[in-house]
């Protein structure tokens, strides 16, 4: 993750594809994705507030 996180702050965008959540929120953003649609987008404020492990990202951000 160090060698990502230096490139990001270099500018570089990274796209990571993960199903380990521990993983992703180390990220500032992340999209859910569900039978190839995105259904949520949460920031990296709203990523941190999640404290359960599993798919319970806040409400307020699944898109519509």
């Amino acid at each position: 993750m160090n060698i990502l996180e230096e490139l990001n702050q270099q500018g570089k965008t990274i796209v990571m594809v993960t199903h380990d959540e521990n993983v992703a929120k180390q990220t500032k953003r992340i999209l859910r994705i569900e039978d190839g649609h995105i259904v949520s987008d949460s920031s990296l404020s709203s990523v941190r507030a999640v404290t359960d492990v599993g798919h319970n990202f806040p409400d307020s951000n699944y898109l519509k």
